[in-house]
């Protein structure tokens, strides 16, 4: 039985926060520790390098952000990080996929340069190059790395697509034409698909959570409840907040000799308000 509030500190729904309270405690141990056992072996506090320890307790910071949940002015501040943060693994593969897309453009192009050249090479001798378009070739495209930066760059504004693409057009119609494909492609899905799940993971972030809710709702009942309580003070039922038995079952009977007629703005009220509320 003594072990179930122990128990209880890993598995409540601040769980996470706990381990990471958890996992701070243990590195200031650990360096406290460390830095003990070198003193006691004679090295000094200068040849100790423990900054980076020192650096991990920064994290508590993170420790702020809950307050901003409990902040109704900062909500929007809380849901863009909150975007941020949990944008973090799409992030990453996003990044994987544009990288692996690229990738096989530049593969294919390359190879289809290089196929162009060398057939031309041998077929009207290496002295019939010119030497700015080989240049030029050389310069977007000498090598599978250079293609990859190149093709990025044209498709984040980092250059015009255009310059870029004019020596593809003085050599291979095919390399050419796959270029094109690829700035299509990238500009009309690749790009639009990449957005599409930020978005996504936008709009779930932004949903409110349990505790949001509840207090949503518990504010709305203490204004309907204090709309109520002014309808029926305007009404003069005598009813107010200091309310005794005995007004209470005067203003009951005030309701029924009054009828419907004198609880018209009562009912306009109810049915104004949500069905989800009763």
């Amino acid at each position: 039985m003594k072990l179930v509030p122990c128990l209880y500190f890993f598995i409540n729904d601040d769980m996470r926060w706990n381990l990471f309270d958890l996992s701070l405690v243990c590195l200031s141990l650990v360096e406290v520790t460390s830095s003990f056992i070198l003193l006691s072996k004679g090295a000094s506090r200068e040849g100790m390098n423990l900054t980076f320890l020192r650096l991990l307790r920064l994290c508590k910071i993170a420790k702020v952000l809950r307050v901003l949940r409990t902040l109704r002015f900062f909500r929007e501040l809380r849901l863009m990080l909150d975007c941020v943060l949990g944008s973090v693994i799409n992030a990453i593969w996003c990044v994987a996929m544009l990288f692996f897309v690229i990738f096989i453009f530049a593969l294919l192009m390359v190879q289809g340069l290089a196929d162009y050249l060398g057939q031309y090479s041998r077929e009207f001798g290496p002295e019939s190059l010119n030497e700015d378009f080989v240049g030029d070739i050389m310069l977007w495209y000498g090598s599978v790395s250079r293609t990859i930066l190149t093709l990025f760059q044209s498709t984040t504004s980092g250059i015009d697509w255009r310059d870029c693409y004019l020596p593809l057009e003085q050599s291979s119609e095919l390399v050419a034409g796959m270029f094109l494909v690829f700035v299509g492609l990238f500009t009309i899905s690749v790009w639009n698909i990449v957005t599409s799940t930020f978005v996504e993971k936008a709009l779930k972030l932004a949903q409110p959570d349990l505790e949001s809710l509840v207090m949503e709702h518990h504010l709305k009942d203490v204004q309907d409840a204090q709309a109520l309580i002014d309808l029926f003070c305007s009404r003069g039922w005598g009813f107010c907040a200091e309310a005794d038995w005995a007004v209470l079952k005067r203003l009951a009977l005030d309701v029924l000799k009054l009828g419907a007629t004198r609880a018209e703005s009562l009912r306009e009220h109810v049915l104004a308000q949500p069905d989800t509320c009763y």
